[in-house]
């Protein structure tokens, strides 16, 4: 499932901060598939209340291959992605949005929820 954790724009030519450098140094790890450590970091950013880093560790846990060091938790990656939404951070509701247009154990997919969020998303 494709999952946005990428830079959002603010103003024109503006690339939105992570937060920290060890953030952004996580995330670029994680995208080119080095995982060991990482969590630590992004967990501690979105405990702090870094809304791209709750997006991240939200898409994580939304993951079924397991194979990122953190174990499939679709429950957590949820409250993630809605502590994101609440501080206006429209990623993680496009993220949302993908959740529920998939099979996930314990929740089925809910199309109408889905392109509710998309739309808000936009």
């Amino acid at each position: 499932m494709p999952v946005h954790t990428g830079r959002g724009r603010i103003g024109p030519g503006r690339a939105r901060p992570y937060g920290s450098p060890e953030l952004d140094a996580a995330r670029e790890a994680g995208l080119n598939g080095r995982y060991d450590g990482i969590f630590d970091v992004i967990r501690a950013e979105a405990e702090a209340g870094n809304p791209v880093a709750q997006n991240i560790l939200g898409a994580s846990l939304s993951e079924q291959d397991g194979g990122k060091g953190l174990d499939y938790d679709p429950e957590r990656a949820l409250d993630w992605y809605e502590k994101a939404v609440a501080q206006g951070y429209d990623r993680a509701l496009y993220n949302m949005a993908l959740f529920w247009q998939e099979e996930n154990p314990g929740y089925g997919p809910d199309y109408d929820k889905a392109a509710a969020l998309a739309e808000q998303a936009v």
